[in-house]
């Protein structure tokens, strides 16, 4: 679960924007593998929340664009 894994980066003491990143970057990629396995509705939740935490996640940005084209 992404939470797990956001956990045990905040335990590691990250910057909150480094853990911002991170957790950015772990919604989209379970958005990928969502994408790839055809799951288009939990692929574009995924995507929203990782550009809900960083606007600037260019992986969420492209994914989002083209899965909204779906």
């Amino acid at each position: 679960c992404a939470l797990k894994l956001f956990e045990e980066y905040d335990a590691q003491k990250l910057s909150p924007k480094r853990r911002a990143t991170q957790l950015s970057s772990i919604y989209s990629s379970y958005g990928v593998i969502y994408e790839e396995s055809g799951d288009v509705i939990r692929a574009t939740s995924h995507m929203e929340k990782a550009l809900q935490i960083n606007p600037s996640n260019a992986v969420a940005v492209d994914s989002l664009s083209r899965l909204k084209s779906k």
